[in-house]
């Protein structure tokens, strides 16, 4: 599945995956399967933060897309910009109809 984000865009899930990711110590199996999928994603974007760019295109593998609706459909995102949630909101939602049927 690919994302074409704006430069906001990008900086604002790389910021959040960053802070969930990097700050999280996952406890139980389940848990460390998807924190691994959500790190290999995450240095997606730290390897494309690199460059400034106006915009950006991300691949997400089945995996990982289906791992970031996994955590995102239900983590709280209580304190992000209302920016942020509406964007989580539009890739948990195209990635629930890419890949529910």
């Amino acid at each position: 599945m690919k994302l074409k984000l704006s430069c906001n865009e990008f900086l604002a899930l790389h910021d959040l995956l960053q802070r969930h990711i990097l700050g999280h110590r996952p406890k139980g199996i389940q848990a460390h399967v998807l924190h691994g999928v959500l790190f290999r994603l995450f240095k997606k974007f730290y390897t494309k933060a690199l460059t400034v760019q106006q915009r950006y295109q991300v691949t997400m593998e089945a995996d990982e897309a289906c791992a970031f609706h996994m955590y995102f459909s239900k983590q709280p995102l209580t304190g992000e910009e209302t920016f942020t949630i509406n964007l989580v909101i539009q890739i948990t939602t195209k990635i629930h109809q890419t890949y529910s049927s």
